[in-house]
């Protein structure tokens, strides 16, 4: 088993997530998104990890929404806005999809590394349990049903 960002993390090189987009700026429709930052290492290195074992599980997990996404506007801190809970969801299902175009199904997901933290300099959100229940409930779970994903919830 291997986990996999959508986006960046502490360990990343550079801050960033598949739809970023001028600060004061959204982007509800997601016109900017791409895994482009992904596409240089981090799968090409999942297919051949693949190619070596078929039979890896890949558990995908994001650090933080898009900083348009969040309170802060920013990837530091901060929690989702409700109003971009449908924006999210389609994020993380575009993620789901996207690696699985480039030959690398998404076995699993949680919605959020550290759920409780708010990391002060490297992308993180607050994400409380009411919160994740009503975004996995009302949006993400009814959107991934819709587009026939069976990549597991956690």
């Amino acid at each position: 088993m291997v986990r996999i960002t959508i986006g960046a993390s502490d360990f990343s090189r550079s801050h960033y997530t598949f739809d970023d987009v001028a600060p004061g700026t959204r982007d509800d429709s997601l016109a900017h998104f791409s895994m482009a930052p992904h596409r240089a290492d981090v799968i090409p290195t999942l297919r051949a990890i693949r190619a070596i074992q078929p039979g890896l599980q890949v558990m995908a997990t994001p650090w933080s929404a898009p900083a348009w996404m969040k309170s802060t506007q920013s990837l530091y801190k901060g929690t989702l806005r409700d109003d971009a809970y449908p924006a999210f969801a389609e994020y993380l299902v575009r993620a789901l999809e996207g690696y699985a175009r480039e030959g690398v199904p998404v076995d699993l997901l949680s919605v959020q590394n550290e759920p409780q933290h708010e990391p002060d300099d490297y992308p993180g959100m607050r994400f409380d349990p009411p919160q994740r229940a009503r975004f996995i409930g009302q949006h993400l779970g009814p959107l991934m049903r819709r587009r026939g994903l069976r990549t597991q919830l956690l």
